[in-house]
């Protein structure tokens, strides 16, 4: 819509939405891996801890995309590897 088909050209002000972090839980990545296999993507997630180190997740269909085992857990500085030269 552009602004000349606003009220006196004025839009409203809306207040903004507060930005909260939300955890990714096991239950919410599992119900993600089917859409993700139907759509022939991957997806990956990684959350740093305070000592420097991390967890790293990889979806189903990741893992097929790489040709890495099931139960394969990368750690972050081989999954890089997939990516980077």
């Amino acid at each position: 819509m552009s602004d000349s088909s606003w009220p006196r050209g004025e839009r409203l002000r809306f207040p903004p939405v507060p930005v909260r972090e939300r955890s990714l839980s096991p239950r919410l990545l599992a119900a993600a891996e089917p859409i993700l296999a139907v759509a022939g993507i991957g997806a990956w997630y990684y959350r740093a801890n305070n000592d420097g180190g991390g967890e790293l997740w990889w979806s189903a269909q990741t893992r097929v995309i790489h040709g890495v085992a099931d139960d394969s857990r990368p750690e972050l500085a081989s999954a890089i590897d997939f990516y980077l030269p």
